[in-house]
């Protein structure tokens, strides 16, 4: 743990080797051995994340705290690594990775990461909620709306505007926050449609 206390920038880099007679490889067995202890769950290690976020919250914003939501592919074609899976076709193989970032209104300054999943082929891993599930992979909107719901019940200081890309341009979803009370900001294509009934209006949105 006392190689990791060091002075750093907010967006930088996080757990790395430091400069010692103790090499990078036995810095990396350490972290295996740590993450792969089953009494530690991603929801425990989450809590001093999430205690970040309300304290961040509380001395950085006003009124209103921005939580961005973006999905990752973490591409790798390592034959070790066992549990990659097609994520899109066959030859984009590694993980999906979607994180919930709470930054600073006044700034755009990172508070804290408050939400994170992590899809591979042995299943799905979360930092809230069931920490691994054998189910089938849920879409990227239905989830990002479930962690939604869950933020949204953690009793922060300050409401928080939930941002998201062109991704998120769809209507059920956006109604799904809208009955729920939740405050958004979805990046839309210029020309939406919604079919209703089977039917598909020519007027726009």
């Amino acid at each position: 743990m006392l190689e990791h206390i060091n002075s750093s920038e907010r967006l930088s880099a996080g757990l790395k080797a430091l400069p010692d007679k103790i090499i990078s490889f036995a810095s990396t067995q350490a972290t295996w051995r740590f993450f792969g202890n089953e009494s530690v769950s991603l929801s425990v290690l989450q809590e001093p994340l999430t205690a970040a976020a309300h304290e961040g919250i509380a001395s950085h914003c006003s009124q209103y705290a921005l939580c961005k939501h973006d999905w990752s592919h973490l591409n790798y074609k390592n034959l070790n690594k066992t549990d990659t899976y097609a994520i899109t076709h066959q030859t984009d193989v590694g993980y999906d990775l979607k994180t919930s970032l709470i930054v600073s209104a006044q700034n755009g300054q990172p508070l804290a990461p408050v939400g994170q999943r992590l899809v591979s082929a042995g299943g799905i891993y979360f930092t809230y909620g069931e920490a691994k599930s054998n189910l089938p992979i849920n879409g990227h909107l239905d989830e990002v709306s479930d962690c939604i719901t869950y933020l949204e019940g953690q009793g922060l200081s300050k409401p928080l505007v939930h941002l998201i890309d062109r991704q998120r341009d769809s209507a059920g979803h956006i109604r799904r926050c809208e009955v729920a009370g939740c405050l958004w900001l979805v990046r839309v294509k210029d020309n939406p449609k919604v079919e209703h009934e089977s039917h598909c209006p020519n007027a726009d949105l």
